[in-house]
């Protein structure tokens, strides 16, 4: 536990973060992801209850189950063109009203990622499936949905 780090800076280097690495970093409201990241594993940031913004590097490949879930204050996502696919769960519990991703190819999207969240605005250029129910298992309706080549 993390209790009173507010700030990360990582390593250009760093390819992977693993899993549970920023687990209940409570006070965590600073994160900039470096650009050569792969990874980021499953729970790494949940429970992070001051992270408020995150933007997911073009070189990520995979965000893993859990990975943000719990952040209560998270309003705001950005993701990368290189995720293929979001895992289950990955920003649910969120307080999420805009998700943009930048991906022009196919993404996938399990119906659990925004479970519980009050998603108003998701942003693609491309999402290959909606899983099933993705739409019901929101707190609320989505009120925007823009996708656009």
């Amino acid at each position: 536990m993390c209790d009173n780090l507010q700030s990360v800076t990582l390593p250009e280097s760093l390819k992977e973060i693993d899993i549970r690495a920023f687990q209940l970093c409570k006070s965590l409201n600073n994160l900039n992801l470096p650009t050569g990241l792969d990874s980021i594993g499953n729970q790494a940031f949940q429970a992070c209850f001051s992270l408020t913004a995150i933007s997911i590097p073009n070189s990520v490949k995979k965000i893993g189950w859990s990975a943000f879930l719990g952040d209560s204050v998270l309003t705001k996502v950005i993701i990368g063109s290189g995720v293929e696919e979001l895992s289950p769960m990955a920003f649910s519990e969120c307080k999420l009203d805009t998700v943009i991703v930048m991906r022009e190819d196919p993404l996938y999207i399990y119906s659990t990622v925004f479970y519980n969240v009050d998603l108003s605005n998701f942003l693609s250029s491309f999402v290959q499936h909606f899983a099933t129910g993705l739409h019901r298992r929101c707190k609320r309706n989505i009120r925007k949905i823009c996708i656009y080549v």
